[in-house]
């Protein structure tokens, strides 16, 4: 299908009466099919790997799919229909036309005074902002964000943060968010104090506009007709939610079904490799809530008591700056929720981000209307901007500080683990080169042992007060350790305790499948798949084994000792 087809398309599609489209002649013009049909909860975790869930309502729910997608929703033989209001609505969202318009904070930007808008801060605020490329899209959008900090040209011993915005390409709202909050944190650095402290304390990423193939799917001129899936190719079968596309712990590496990651996906993966962001948000609209891990995990967050403490927090400041309690009362009283717990999903960004990447991602609900109208604009965005600023600030407190080596003071690569209460990939590691890092919890006494591969681990008792720093510099002696972590031959992944006596542990950063284990004669004793970092290895016999961890096509393997 070539790019022609899509031009026409637009030009017929507003002369179409509803009436006269159905799901074929939609999907054929957008690539999507926004709708919706009634069904019974206990049946959204099974819809939800074959289309990409929206939302659910009253016994309603409402979801996306692609050719592909809403071909396996057909064979559940449910009922459907497209989104009627979705579609019948007049795009008339007024754009930009220059970079000054955008300072009113009531318009959008075409793709260009977008580009424009991210030059300009790069090039006004030299010594606090550096403009950066994580990709290049299938049509040749640039995926930029910008960083932000005091010393911006260098990379200090400071919790890293990333904003993203606009990941679903309908959905406006997030990526004016963040505009506005970069021209707010570089104009008023220096003469806001919340505004300093946060630059001088932090190295800031911040994306707008994630996924600009869908925001300007038809033009790159206007946001009308904005559509939520990516492309990264001609055809039906290049369309991607980017949100169910990142790899899942519960559903594996592809949990949409589809055979690869979209461009977006994968350029986001590498940019996150490539740093050590300890939190994030990913900003969203159709809803409004604060949406926290896990999204595919029934079972609740090891640190749902700080993810409940800090989404109350956003919310309450988000009602305060527009002076409305109704705001983010759609779908929860409070504001908030466990992903799960609204609706099941697999393959999120933010689940990526906390299970693989071990840093505290949230999803956060903007807007009840996915393409807010321009004149609302204002509101939205400066209501978002107080609670945004203190989801940030959080990241300068908890527990942290510096891991080193006791003699030499050179800097390790540790895990640090909260004992009685890290599960389901909770722990975090410190970084290289500094060994900074960070461990966010609520307010509470806890015991947190500090590994690293050849050295003898240490646990330190330690009180958490919400809303301050407790600063913890560590110092491990080398030496044999038996419940010390095992690097594997490769380091892409480690073994705690060992000896092992019921469950091996397996932290890592990347996706295992499976596990194979063998005994010193090379005998496979032991098989698991779709393991979510850990093994039970109760039933061994005491001895030494060999542990093989599969990811793809890689495998990887590493000595344990069973007591």
């Amino acid at each position: 299908m070539n790019k022609l087809f899509f031009v026409i398309a637009v030009l017929v599609f507003p002369l179409l009466a509803f009436s006269q489209m159905d799901a074929k002649s939609i999907l054929m013009q957008r690539g999507e099919l926004y709708f919706k049909f009634q069904v019974a909860p206990e049946r959204l975790n099974e819809i939800s790997r074959i289309v990409s869930i929206d939302g659910y309502r009253d016994g309603t729910c409402y979801a996306y799919a692609n050719v592909r997608e809403f071909t396996g929703f057909r064979k559940l033989g449910i009922d459907c229909e497209p989104v009627r209001e979705y579609y019948e609505a007049k795009d008339a969202l007024q754009m930009a036309e220059s970079l000054n318009d955008m300072f009113a904070w009531n318009v959008y930007p075409t793709y260009s005074i977008y580009c424009d808008m991210m030059q300009y801060f790069a090039t006004t605020y030299p010594e606090l902002c550096k403009l950066d490329t994580i990709g290049t899209s299938y049509s040749g959008y640039k995926l930029l964000a910008l960083k932000i900090s005091d010393n911006v040209n260098t990379d200090e011993a400071e919790p890293e943060f990333f904003l993203g915005g606009q990941m679903h390409g309908d959905e406006l709202i997030g990526g004016m968010v963040c505009l506005r909050l970069i021209d707010k944190l570089l104009r008023e650095y220096g003469t806001d104090q919340e505004v300093s402290y946060l630059v001088d304390n932090m190295e800031i990423f911040i994306n707008p506009l994630s996924n600009p193939e869908g925001t300007y799917f038809f033009t790159p001129d206007s946001v009308n007709n904005s559509i939520r899936y990516t492309r990264d190719g001609e055809g039906w079968e290049h369309f991607y939610d980017i949100n169910r596309n990142f790899p899942d712990a519960n559903a594996g590496e592809h949990p949409d079904g589809s055979e690869s990651y979209a461009i977006e996906t994968e350029a986001f993966m590498q940019y996150a490799d490539n740093h050590n962001f300890v939190m994030s948000a990913n900003l969203h609209s159709g809803a409004e809530l604060v949406n926290y891990p896990f999204d595919t995990e029934q079972t609740l967050p090891a640190d749902d008591a700080w993810w409940q403490f800090v989404s109350a927090e956003y919310v309450a400041l988000a009602r305060q700056a527009c002076n409305d309690l109704s705001y983010m009362t759609s779908d929860f009283p409070s504001g908030y929720t466990n992903g799960y717990a609204w609706y099941t999903i697999t393959g999120s960004r933010q689940d990526y981000m906390n299970y693989f990447k071990h840093c505290r991602e949230v999803t956060l609900e903007l807007s009840l209307e996915k393409k807010l109208q321009n004149d609302l604009l204002p509101s939205y965005t400066s209501r978002n901007i107080p609670p945004m600023m203190a989801y940030m600030k959080r990241a300068t407190m908890g527990l942290q500080g510096f891991v080193t080596d006791s003699i030499t003071g050179e800097p390790l690569r540790a895990m640090v683990f909260v004992n009685g209460h890290d599960y389901f990939n909770s722990q975090v590691y410190s970084f290289l080169p500094t060994g900074e890092y960070y461990r966010f919890l609520k307010a509470g006494h806890y015991n947190v042992s500090f590994y690293a591969s050849g050295y003898i681990h240490k646990t330190i008792a330690v009180d958490i007060t919400d809303g301050a720093a407790f600063p913890l510099d560590v110092q491990l002696v080398q030496g044999y350790d038996p419940e010390t972590i095992i690097e594997s031959d490769n380091d892409s992944f480690s073994l705690y305790p060992n000896p092992v006596a019921d469950k091996l542990f397996i932290g890592s950063d990347r996706n295992f499948t499976a596990v194979d284990i063998y005994d010193v004669s090379g005998k496979l004793v032991l098989s698991k798949k779709n393991i979510v970092g850990m093994v039970d290895v109760s039933a061994l016999k005491a001895g030494q084994y060999i542990i093989k961890v599969y990811s793809g096509d890689d495998v990887s393997q590493a000595k344990f000792v069973k007591m």
